[in-house]
């Protein structure tokens, strides 16, 4: 039977890691865009393919709703499916059994059919053209749209957050250009200023565009800063920012240790 990692059930933030008996570790990350599963690489710190994903309410309930606990919560019914699969594969077997949105990946499916530790994770999810082109994306992006100080809806980003993060990751570990290495270890950070449910309209500091806040005398600025929703938002959101930021950082560094480990 696995056992679980880490978990955080919120209003605003939803996800478990659960280490299978195998040894392999599997992320579950249930949002208002829908449930993903992923397994995870480089010892648990990357998100690598995509086990399962849905964004259909009526497909989870059907797949992991236990009629004999109605009023558990939607993570820890979705933890107990899983929880006795002994592997990744096992994960995709289970879930495949009555899903479509099942990723079936060569590799993952290989590791039911060799010992256990025998076939190492690879170290490159993504080729080298497809890794370039969200780099170069994400590059684009940050030069186009800044957003210090803001906080912005992942909706805004070229690619999945988690997508751009696995591909500067991935880059760290091959890199050998020391400036285009600092590039990459600090516009890794940014990714924490995008965060899901902040919706369209950007959410600022001071609750208000500095630019048009600017153009205000102090008296109005104040008046406005003091009882603007958009700061209230963004207050609310900034814990959330933070320890996006930490965990980001955490997997950068762990990864440019190992890469400077292996030089």
């Amino acid at each position: 039977m696995g056992r679980i990692e880490a978990k955080k059930d919120t209003a605003h933030q939803c996800w478990a890691r659960l280490r299978l008996e195998s040894g392999e570790k599997i992320l579950i990350s249930v949002a208002q865009s829908g449930v993903k599963i992923f397994k995870l690489k480089w010892g648990g710190l990357v998100p690598g393919v995509t086990l399962w994903a849905s964004r259909s309410l009526v497909e989870v309930g059907e797949k992991f709703f236990d009629s004999d606990k109605p009023f558990q919560r939607p993570l820890d019914s979705i933890i107990d499916r899983l929880m006795d699969c002994r592997s990744a594969a096992d994960v995709c077997a289970h879930l495949s059994e009555t899903n479509s949105g099942l990723q079936k990946d060569p590799s993952v499916q290989a590791k039911a059919r060799t010992p256990l530790g025998a076939e190492a994770d690879s170290r490159s999810e993504m080729d080298w053209d497809a890794r370039s082109r969200i780099l170069n994306d994400y590059g684009d992006h940050l030069q186009r749209d800044p957003v210090a100080g803001t906080i912005c809806d992942v909706k805004r980003l070229p690619h999945p957050k988690e997508t751009i993060l696995l591909a500067i990751c991935e880059q760290i570990a091959v890199e050998d250009n020391p400036e285009r290495m600092v590039g990459l270890v600090m516009s890794a950070p940014m990714l924490a200023d995008y965060q899901e449910g902040v919706g369209d309209e950007p959410l600022w500091g001071i609750g208000i565009d500095p630019g048009e806040g600017a153009k205000l005398d102090p008296l109005e600025l104040a008046k406005l800063v003091a009882n603007s929703p958009n700061r209230q938002r963004y207050e609310a959101f900034r814990p959330l920012v933070e320890a996006d930021y930490a965990r980001i950082m955490s997997v950068v560094y762990e990864m440019k240790e190992q890469r400077d480990k292996s030089k």
